[in-house]
């Protein structure tokens, strides 16, 4: 059973306008926590919709995983003011290392008005995904007064983070018809493709099959993930399984991708598993391979 394993973080910053245009605040960007009850929905859609709106309150109580939404809040809205999209996340040495979906989020005038002091991300459930004060430039918890002639807007960041970059390796096996099969799996991203899996939602689950040892794309056949295994809350991984008929791949099989999909129009594979014993395939036999999928808060 090969695996993979990624973590999600969240950046917030906070704006507060006038009619005009006029910006009369503007905030830091601060790291926002991942809830459990967040690290749940994921199992459940894909992560466009883990955003679907943005909520603030009056709550001072120190986040904690265990929190389900904001002490008390006081406005939410699904107003979507600026949308950017996606990008790759990238370290200090330029190395790709995971996936940013990024929205702006804006209250009309008045409709947020009030001493605020959290701030949190909701999914299209109504789940809070995560939850933090509001932090000033040195990182201590701060209060946003926003009047009646004042909108507010909030920057959201939605990060996904790799276990490894590309051009890293990571060892491994599994069990195949009593014979253990040792991998070396890779991360193969391309640098200009929008399309990346956050969440796993039903459709957002590929997986490849592939004849060549090297690199992928000679002889890629896919089909759907399929069945997928009734989610415990709490445990922050899920396990997939995709079968291929016995004509759909015929020959030795190299490598399996594995792959995640966010959004149109299509998926990118996530991870390849480039097997040192190849695996034999003929067209009498269906060859099914199960997957797990563990995450966790950056």
């Amino acid at each position: 059973m090969p695996s993979t394993h990624v973590t999600y973080g969240c950046y917030f910053r906070a704006q507060k306008i006038k009619a005009d245009g006029t910006i009369t605040y503007e905030g830091p960007w601060f790291h926002n926590l991942v809830l459990d009850s967040g690290l749940d929905e994921i199992f459940n859609d894909n992560f466009q919709n883990l955003m679907a709106s943005v909520g603030v309150g009056s709550g001072s109580s120190t986040p904690s995983v265990e929190q389900t939404g904001l002490d008390h809040q006081v406005a939410y809205t699904t107003n979507t003011y600026w949308r950017p999209g996606q990008d790759h996340l990238r370290d200090e040495e330029e190395q790709i290392i995971g996936k940013i979906l990024q929205r702006t989020f804006e209250f009309g005038l008045g409709s947020a008005q009030g001493n605020l002091t959290e701030v949190g991300i909701r999914a299209r459930s109504g789940t809070y995904f995560n939850r933090q004060l509001f932090k000033d430039s040195e990182g201590n918890p701060t209060t946003i007064t926003v009047l009646s002639d004042e909108g507010l807007r909030i920057e959201v960041e939605l990060r996904v983070y790799w276990d490894l970059k590309p051009g890293e390796e990571e060892l491994g096996s599994f069990e195949h018809n009593g014979e253990t099969i040792n991998y070396t799996r890779v991360i193969r991203a391309s640098q200009n493709r929008d399309n990346m899996g956050f969440g796993l939602g039903h459709s957002n689950r590929r997986i490849a099959l592939s004849d060549n040892p090297d690199t992928r794309g000679a002889g890629v056949q896919t089909d759907s993930a399929g069945s997928i295994e009734d989610y415990v809350p709490g445990s922050f991984e899920a396990v997939f399984t995709a079968t291929f008929s016995a004509t759909a791949f015929v020959g030795d099989l190299h490598a399996i991708g594995v792959g995640i999909r966010y959004g149109f129009p299509g998926f990118t594979e996530f991870s390849w598993f480039f097997l040192h014993t190849p695996i034999t395939l003929t067209d009498t036999e269906e060859f099914t391979i199960t997957v797990k999928r563990t995450w966790g808060r950056a």
